[in-house]
């Protein structure tokens, strides 16, 4: 059976196409029944045995033809099977990218053109390709005739549902008969990485801001506004509200009318983005918080971006993960948009629900099933030394951890394309320096470990972020968005996460600054009897009960946003009070 590798076309494509190496150590599946078949052979063992206990012959005899036919199928699959093995059959395809703006996007759609080709001299039946692929991608499947010597073609829609870096593994077939008794199955790896970006949107506009064009847009300098102080910007009739030191009384001598100087002031709002992604926030069936949150941080930051002003952002997950600085440089926008789409997995051992066991399990098993490469040991003798270098996954299977880092730096040297942009981050948080190879191995073939789920965890890392402000400059304009996870609890860490969050607050508050609070909750889904739904929506209800309710004693009021679609700025929120992101309903 072909393996397939990544090629770079240079068009505005990925593709992957077959290849040959490794793939004589790999064999396909002898044919199966399938669940059709497999009635079939209980209806014919029910017939055997009632033609017996009733000594009936013609039951008998039906029972006997039936069970010829199942043999005579099945036996007419073998030599398709061996064409299987004997990569007879190829499959190739390609992610087509709209022309203009070639980014990932989630929510839209792409085109997945997929060619499986037929090497071999007879028909092998109805094809079903069936694309694996990560998470947070959606793919249908395709079913398709093969005929002898032929190749055919298939479109399937492929449809980004969360940002980050997803990866089609590749692609399981299945070959059925004309009469769908048996099933041969057979795995084409043809991994392609694909980088998703948040959604393009309209932008947020902070606030009472203009945005800027012309020049001073151009040359990246502060957006010109009209005010006291600063050069000279032209001579104007006085209006109503004019203030009186404005007039020029010589230019209002001369013309015999009274004159205004209109000066024009450097301005600029410095804001910063808190975006909590911690396991609470990817918790959801359908739409997850944090990929809400990373659409209104993606808009507000193109926003602000537009109109002149210096943005930055800080993820938080307990502790301070990652930052940008606070800039308004050229390429600012490309900085945070690989930070937000970085930011929806986590891999640090004291982020993420996993031993060291299960690790390992769980790279063992994608080796297995992507690579073909075994790295399973049998069990030595009960007083072999090399039990000491043996780890035992959770499913009893043993792997030698030698054996498993090898595979993987082989893995890697297969594919250096994949996981380029995750080998450039920071290399994963973990004690043991071979458990941090394997954690970044999954990183870089986008295998989500569980994230952590202890309450308070957000509002740990917020109270981080803001305490780190302490001694400097803060931002004008402080946005945290997060579901504050852990109000309502009463251990003694949430509540010394809520202290340190109050203080935080005060010390920003006797500053000048109000950070603003946004819960990306969602929509609201809909109604179904499902057990599942009726719990996470009681669940959604109790979370913006305490997000009302438990966030008063804090100076907490957290605006609810369910669409980023329709997101919008209070212009001119009265004096000393909170600017509160608002939520048009």
């Amino acid at each position: 059976m072909s393996r397939t590798e990544q090629v770079r076309p240079p068009e505005r494509a990925e593709r992957a196409e077959p290849a040959e190496r490794g793939a004589s150590r790999r064999r396909g599946r002898a044919p199966a029944l399938s669940t059709r078949g497999r009635i079939v052979a209980a209806t014919a063992g029910a017939l055997a045995l009632a033609g017996l206990f009733f000594d009936r012959a013609d039951v008998l005899g039906l029972a006997v033809a039936l069970c010829g036919l199942l043999f005579v199928v099945v036996l007419a699959q073998y030599p398709t099977a061996l064409f299987v093995w004997r990569r007879h059959v190829e499959l190739a395809w390609r992610v087509e990218r709209p022309e203009g703006d070639p980014a990932l996007y989630t929510g839209r759609s792409l085109t997945l053109g997929v060619e499986l080709r037929n090497r071999a001299p007879r028909s092998l039946g109805v094809a079903t390709i069936r694309p694996i692929a990560s998470a947070g991608l959606e793919v249908g499947e395709a079913h398709v005739a093969t005929a002898a010597e032929r190749d055919a073609h298939v479109v399937l829609t492929l449809t980004p549902r969360s940002v980050g870096i997803a990866l089609l593994h590749g692609a399981a077939l299945t070959l059925t008969d004309a009469l769908g008794l048996t099933l041969i199955e057979a795995y084409f790896p043809s991994p392609i990485a694909l980088p998703v970006v948040p959604r393009l949107g309209a932008p947020i506009a902070p606030g009472g801001a203009l945005l800027a064009a012309g020049p001073e847009r151009a040359q990246r300098s502060a957006v010109r506004l009209a005010g006291q102080g600063g050069e000279l910007r032209e001579l104007r009739e006085h209006r109503p509200g004019d203030p009186w030191k404005q007039i020029a009384w010589k230019a209002t001598a001369r013309r015999g009318r009274l004159m205004v100087k209109e000066l024009e002031r450097e301005s600029q709002t410095r804001h910063l983005l808190i975006l909590d992604v911690s396991g609470r926030m990817r918790e959801s069936r359908g739409q997850r918080p944090i990929d809400l949150a990373i659409e209104v941080c993606a808009r507000y930051a193109r926003g602000a971006l537009d109109a002149g002003d210096p943005v930055g952002l800080v993820t938080v997950d307990g502790r301070v993960l990652s930052s940008v600085a606070v800039s308004d440089r050229a390429g600012q926008r490309r900085r945070l948009t690989e930070a937000l789409a970085h930011a929806t997995e986590s891999y640090d051992e004291d982020l993420t629900e996993i031993s060291d066991a299960e690790l390992c399990g769980t790279v063992g098993r994608y080796l297995l099933l992507q690579e073909g490469a075994d790295t399973r040991v049998p069990p030595p003798p009960v007083d072999d030394p090399r039990w000491g270098r043996l780890i035992a996954a959770p499913s009893g299977e043993l792997f030698e951890l030698d054996r498993l880092l090898g595979a993987v730096a082989a893995s890697r040297g297969r594919s250096p394309a994949l996981g380029a942009a995750s080998r450039a981050l920071k290399e994963p948080q973990a004690g043991d320096p071979h458990m941090r190879t394997l954690r970044s191995f999954c990183r870089e073939r986008a295998i989500g470990l569980p994230p952590r789920l202890d309450a308070g965890r957000g509002l740990r890392g917020i109270a981080a972020a803001l305490g780190a402000l302490t001694g400097t400059r803060p931002p004008d304009r402080i946005v945290i968005l997060s579901l504050l996870d852990g109000l309502d609890a009463v251990d003694r860490v949430s509540e010394q996460a809520k202290q340190a969050l109050a203080e935080s607050l005060a010390r920003l508050s006797r500053r000048g600054v109000r950070p603003s609070f946004v819960a990306p909750v969602g929509m609201e889904p809909t109604a179904t009897e499902d057990p599942v739904d009726v719990l996470l929506a009681l669940d959604r209800a109790r979370r913006e009960s305490v997000l009302r309710e438990a966030g008063r004693p804090l100076g907490l009021m957290p605006r609810l946003c369910r669409d980023a679609a329709h997101f919008r700025v209070e212009r001119d929120p009265p004096r000393g009070a909170h600017r509160w992101l608002e939520l048009a309903r």
